[in-house]
């Protein structure tokens, strides 16, 4: 039986969550003192990263039946998703008590 499965399995899941942790972390870093609007986003990078996939679902959701291409509903679900997210977490989600503390 050949072990090389395994060994494959376990390197994409380490570097699936090096990716997961390391992205969102290394966006924030690089990403503060460069102004205003990105200090913002830089502070919401983690709460996005969490809260975004429902909103992505929604959005996905809603289009579904829009009589428009296919590459427009992506674009505008794109487009929705990266504003939406961005929005919740930085106008609702952050503003509730100890959400700071964890994000």
């Amino acid at each position: 039986m050949d072990s090389s499965g395994w060994r494959l399995c376990t390197y994409e899941a380490f570097l699936c969550l090096g990716l997961c942790v390391g992205l969102p972390v290394l966006s924030r870093e690089l990403a503060l003192g460069m102004g205003r609007v990105w200090r913002v986003l830089a502070a919401n990078v983690y709460a996005v990263y969490v809260f975004h996939f429902p909103i992505v679902l929604l959005l996905q959701w809603a289009l579904i039946e829009a009589p428009a291409p296919k590459w427009l509903r992506l674009v505008a679900s794109v487009i929705g998703a990266i504003l939406g997210s961005f929005a919740l977490t930085n106008w609702v989600i952050l503003r509730l008590p100890y959400a700071r503390r964890m994000f």
